[in-house]
């Protein structure tokens, strides 16, 4: 790397710093999220439809929302004050209106403050067409549930601005790793089929409860996902789930039970790693969804405070613009090193 090449990543690294300090999130600020009706709701009320898009809520809770005003149509969301957008409360639109497909609608939050994340972020490469990314743990990709300005995607729009750099993959908010982002549609053109053609190597490590007899071994169980709760479970191989596999080998069996695994995924499913070593009786440590004694939990984003759920996205090799086959690896971690 050359010097002018490690002093932009210098400068990188100072601004995402600065960012962190402190995390954007934290503060009390005015939120607005979309809520965009999907067809299959369309002639729906609206007290329907934002119940049984987002049932979590609670209908009395959405229906005090629509009446206070923080339910707005689209255009009527914001106010622009010097280039930042504030929501306003508009006229309360009733709990009875029929929604249309297609139809955009924001859900104003004032005085939203997020759950702590690990903002150490790395740069570990940039050129005119990718970024690559080291992303810690725990941090969400993009904004979601509690998640908005305490994002990867928030920090990186915030620190390449004016550019949106484009996410072609994803890490789980509780994994940590190397991450391809894009620069440029072109960029994601090039990368993205690679994704889909699975002509990208990927290679994770992680650490398990429990120590495997044989040294290398695969499964290959379907996987399938609750439409309702997003949870994804491997189910019997005469099933109708997605057909996914995953290959592992024994990096080392340590004192205290567990062991270092290395795992490559031939197939991209949600979930594919940490499902398929808890189906072989193997579960990642600190993984709060997929629990020992076959047990499952919450897949929840873990606080920074929590030890951490031991799965690392080590290396990705892909090919890039250039048409050369290229490989970016990140640091393991502590709890990744054998002689832990």
């Amino acid at each position: 790397m050359s010097t002018s090449d490690q002093s932009l990543l210098d400068r990188r690294h100072r601004r995402i710093a600065e960012l962190a300090t402190p995390l954007p999130g934290s503060m009390p600020y005015a939120n607005v999220r979309p809520l965009n009706v999907p067809g299959r709701f369309a002639g729906s009320m609206l007290l329907d439809f934002l119940d049984s898009w987002h049932p979590h809520v609670g209908r009395e809770e959405w229906l005090k929302r629509i009446l206070e005003g923080r339910i707005v149509p689209a255009s009527s969301k914001t106010q622009n004050t010097g280039g930042t957008q504030q929501p306003s409360a508009g006229h309360p639109v009733s709990p009875d209106r029929r929604v249309n497909a297609g139809e955009q609608f924001d859900h104003l939050l004032p005085n939203t403050v997020e759950p702590a994340v690990n903002a150490d972020i790395q740069i570990l490469h940039e050129d005119k067409d990718l970024i690559v990314i080291g992303k810690p743990a725990p941090l969400p990709m993009h904004p979601g549930g509690r998640f908005n300005r305490n994002t990867l995607q928030y920090f990186i729009n915030t620190v390449y601005a004016p550019e949106s750099p484009l996410m072609v993959h994803r890490l789980d908010a509780n994994t940590s790793g190397v991450l391809v982002m894009c620069r440029h549609q072109s960029s994601v053109q090039f990368i993205q089929p690679q994704f889909e053609n699975r002509t990208i190597d990927k290679c994770y490590v992680a650490r398990v409860h429990g120590q495997p007899v044989e040294d290398a071994f695969e499964c290959a169980r379907p996987l399938q996902k609750n439409p309702e709760t997003g949870a994804v479970r491997p189910i019997a191989s005469d099933g109708k789930g997605a057909a996914a596999l995953t290959q592992f080998h024994v990096i080392s069996r340590l004192k205290d039970g567990t062991s270092l695994i290395r795992a490559v995924p031939r197939t991209g499913r949600t979930n594919q790693i940490r499902a398929h070593l808890w189906a072989l009786s193997l579960p990642i440590v600190g993984d709060p969804a997929y629990l020992p004694q076959a047990r499952l939990g919450t897949n929840r984003t873990l606080w920074p405070t929590e030890a951490a759920m031991c799965l690392h996205a080590h290396s990705i090799t892909f090919t890039n613009l250039n048409g050369r086959r290229q490989t970016f690896t990140s640091a393991l971690p502590e709890w990744a090193m054998p002689g832990e």
